[in-house]
């Protein structure tokens, strides 16, 4: 076993977290040329994927990891398993998005301000899930390389799995949150149109369920070692759908721009 971190997986790492963290900001400043408003919808459509997910879900999932009768049961019912966290993930964040387009965006529910939730929505699972991540990965690499680092109990594997990771499962890492990130746009987008057709609870069920369907496909194909390609080449086409399904959808929205808010207008109109 390598003692240090090679340079070419700190070079892949580094990379996943550029692509974490530029690609959502790009499409946020170009979301933003075409609408100033633009940046409220995409605040709140990150806080709608922060809050169902990393406040209420993942930290839930954590506390399950930890009861041995729920480990033991998912370890004798494999199904049930592949089922669960795919489900729970659709449910969860189809839940935040209609949070934001209910609440936070309800009078001014158009299409950039469904294009910037789902940006925000993205983003933050890009840069909450992977670009923390490889944050992290990169300062231990680091402090390996440079024999610094603390005897800290319960993170040899962490470090195991640093040392011998091959630098292309790094990259790839970031490869997929810019294949992923089309989609997280395309189903706020579609459920917003949806909404706009006055057909919500259709808008629900085909939003969940695509996420779902997408998200189990993926999982069932890294459960079954699949190659890494296979992998990636289902999630570059359901990156390119999505795009298409994002502009197929454009179509529904009476009004492109994002309104002012009643605040707004009123002190534009001088009130």
């Amino acid at each position: 076993m390598p003692d240090t971190v090679s340079t070419t997986s700190l070079l892949a790492m580094f990379s996943t977290l550029v692509l974490s963290i530029l690609f959502p900001v790009v499409l946020w400043l170009a979301v933003r040329r075409q609408d100033k408003k633009a940046t409220l919808a995409v605040i709140a459509g990150a806080i709608g994927f922060i809050i169902p997910q990393m406040v209420v879900r993942l930290p839930l999932l954590q506390l399950l990891g930890r009861q041995p009768d729920w480990v033991f049961f998912l370890s004798t019912r494999r199904v049930f398993a592949l089922v669960f966290y795919p489900l729970t993930a659709a449910l969860v964040e189809t839940a935040g998005r209609l949070a934001v387009l209910g609440v936070v965006l309800k009078k001014r529910r158009s299409f950039y301000a469904a294009l910037g939730a789902g940006i925000g929505h993205g983003g933050a699972e890009s840069i909450g899930l992977i670009g923390l991540t490889y944050i992290n990965n990169i300062i231990l690499s680091v402090l390996i390389n440079r024999g610094t680092l603390p005897n800290l109990a319960g993170l040899e594997e962490a470090l195991t799995a640093l040392r011998e990771t091959a630098p292309l499962l790094f990259l790839m890492a970031g490869v997929e949150r810019v294949l992923v990130l089309p989609l997280q746009i395309a189903l706020t987008v579609l459920l917003a149109a949806f909404w706009q057709r006055g057909r919500l609870f259709a808008g629900i069920l085909c939003c969940a369920g695509l996420h779902f369907a997408v998200d189990l496909v993926a999982v069932f194909m890294s459960s079954q070692q699949m190659s890494l390609w296979l992998i990636e080449g289902f999630l570059l086409l359901v990156a390119l759908l999505s795009i298409w399904l994002i502009f197929r959808q454009r179509k529904w929205f009476g009004e492109m721009a994002i309104p002012d808010d009643e605040a707004e207008q009123a002190v534009r109109e001088g009130y």
